[in-house]
């Protein structure tokens, strides 16, 4: 399933009676964040397209044009700090860094969101942020064939997230783990999670694959069969 992870999007970005930096002329209440708003559905439309299609290409483009337009209002001094506080300022900028990953893993810059993701684990941030972020690490390791790495991030998301609180989470954690265990040869590990995930939500359409193959590289062709049967 090629979908963002479920960090903090419900970020609010209250500017209000600013003027543009550009033409001075005064903005619309919450400007930055209809903008906000614009990139982060483009993200989520873009992970909905195929990976390499350019779709997929000029949704990333138009979001990270939303994004820039962003930092660079950031960087101009406003005439009301009252509205746009230092910490808000920071705060406002470390989402957008989180974005970045997303955006990353969805163009499939995979080194630079194993990089950018492990300096923000460097920091304080929400639990449910740390989760996404390993995902990203886990997913991005996935799309290196960097199997073994792949695992211990998504075993360390998996590991942070409070029993039965997202079963949605888990479910995607399960599926992206039963590939790294069919692809390290660890089928019995890898039947587990795949079969975890498909009692979550059967139509978790390619974690069939990897059960079915496990089976199969396990002698158990007539069960891999019938786990194909079951996706149709």
């Amino acid at each position: 399933a090629d979908v963002p992870f479920d960090g903090d999007s419900g970020i609010v970005i209250q500017i209000q009676s600013q003027k543009c930096p550009l033409c001075r002329k005064c903005m619309p209440d919450n400007f930055l964040q209809f903008i906000y708003t614009t990139a982060v559905e483009f993200i989520q439309l873009a992970f909905k397209k195929p990976r390499g299609s350019l779709e997929r290409s000029n949704l990333c483009i138009v979001a990270r044009k939303q994004i820039a337009r962003i930092n660079s209002y950031l960087s101009f001094p406003t005439e009301n700090e009252s509205h746009y506080t230092v910490s808000n300022k920071q705060k406002i900028g470390r989402q957008l860094r989180i974005d970045d990953v997303d955006l990353c893993l969805c163009e499939g810059k995979a080194t630079e969101v194993i990089l950018k993701a492990n300096n923000l684990l460097a920091t304080k941030l929400n639990p449910i942020i740390e989760i996404g972020l390993h995902i990203a690490i886990g997913r991005s390791y996935i799309l290196l064939e960097d199997f073994e790495n792949a695992k211990q991030a998504l075993n360390t998301a998996l590991g942070k997230v409070v029993n039965g609180s997202n079963s949605n989470e888990v479910r995607k954690i399960s599926h992206w783990l039963c590939q790294c265990y069919y692809e390290l040869g660890v089928y019995d590990r890898s039947i587990e999670f795949g079969e975890s995930a498909i009692s979550i939500n059967r139509h978790s359409e390619c974690v069939y694959k990897y059960v079915a193959l496990s089976y199969k590289a396990s002698g158990n062709l007539d069960k891999g069969i019938e786990v194909m049967k079951m996706a149709v």
